[in-house]
């Protein structure tokens, strides 16, 4: 079988910028040290960096210069200026699906965050639609930022509310993985909690806070060593359909947190995964959404004949740099 390869992209790159950041201080922190505080929330950081930081006055407590021994006290906010922010390059590929007066269909590349946080500010999902000319959208449900696809963005305030509404009545969303191995039934389902194991890692199991998780999944297509499966989320737990593919034996391609390898759960997943939203539908506002490819087809209508020799393919037009993981990722 041929290697495996990626379609050339075009980057976006923003070039270095000033860029302050605010939070409060929560009620478990109060008490502590300005440098403590610093430490915990940010552990990429030493003490000894923070201290020089704050004696600079790049950091203040209520807009004010302060010192590194200051205790602060509940809700004051924390200010973090950085001179010259380098923020990592995303695949410069977002596409309009859908435009109506009450939301905003989209095609989100990998990876590529959806709104601001961590070292991503300029290129996310809604900063970019705002330059587009798509001000003021509003999030009603989740992508992860290195998973492709789509997502639906609300327009106007009401269309959020009533759409926050619908998906607590039961919402209908449909994606694409390709998976390693082969998973040894057709269609299956798995019904396993999840919680928060650490972080922004999550495990499968009867773990503390463990909630009700259930995917159904039906395999497309087989190749000499991966699969193309259909997942059908029924609940909506952060990293369900990675978590249970990985329960099964078949992680996603390029899913290097729950791959099962020795140090998968230590570390961030910082390249897009080979894992695509293609359906929305929310039954009571009436909302139906699907991405389909270049000739009306959905993915598990491709023909097995189309798709010999793709070993690793990637999943219809999902748009990654993960051959330049050196220069382009962070999450």
């Amino acid at each position: 079988m041929s290697q495996p390869t990626h379609p050339a992209s075009r980057v976006r790159i923003v070039e270095p910028y000033s860029h302050t950041y605010c939070f409060r201080v929560k009620e478990t922190e109060r008490g502590d040290s300005l440098v403590e505080l610093l430490v915990q929330r940010f552990p990429y950081r030493t003490a000894n960096i923070w201290i020089d930081r704050i004696a600079g006055g790049l950091v203040q407590l209520d807009e004010q210069p302060t010192s590194g021994s200051t205790r602060v006290g509940y809700n004051q906010i924390v200010s973090i200026t950085n001179e010259h922010v380098v923020e990592p390059a995303v695949p410069d590929t977002v596409r309009i699906h859908e435009i109506t007066p009450d939301y905003l269909a989209v095609e989100k590349p990998a990876p590529m965050p959806v709104h601001s946080g961590g070292r991503y500010h300029r290129n996310t999902l809604l900063y970019i639609l705002e330059e587009m000319g798509y001000p003021d959208l509003k999030i009603i449900h989740r992508l992860d930022a290195v998973t492709c696809g789509l997502i639906v963005l609300a327009r106007t305030s009401d269309f959020a509310r009533a759409a926050t509404e619908a998906f607590a009545k039961g919402a209908s969303k449909v994606y694409y993985a390709l998976v390693e191995g082969s998973p040894d039934e057709d269609e299956f389902t798995v019904d396993r909690p999840i919680f928060r194991k650490k972080g922004f890692v999550f495990d499968s199991g009867d773990g503390a806070g463990a909630r009700e998780a259930i995917t159904r999944f039906k395999v497309v297509e087989r190749y000499g060593g991966t699969s193309l499966v259909r997942c059908e989320p029924v609940t909506g737990r952060t990293h369900q359909i990675r978590i249970h593919l990985r329960d099964v034996g078949c992680p996603i391609v390029d899913d290097l947190v729950y791959s099962g390898g020795a140090n998968g759960q230590l570390q961030l997943q910082n390249r897009a995964i080979q894992l695509r939203s293609v359906a929305l539908r929310l039954p009571t506002i009436g909302l139906e959404v699907e991405i389909r490819d270049s000739r009306g087809e959905n993915r598990d209508t491709r023909s097995e004949s189309e798709s010999e020799n793709r070993d690793t393919r990637d999943l219809g037009n999902l748009t990654s740099v993960n051959d330049r993981t050196d220069l382009y990722i962070s999450d």
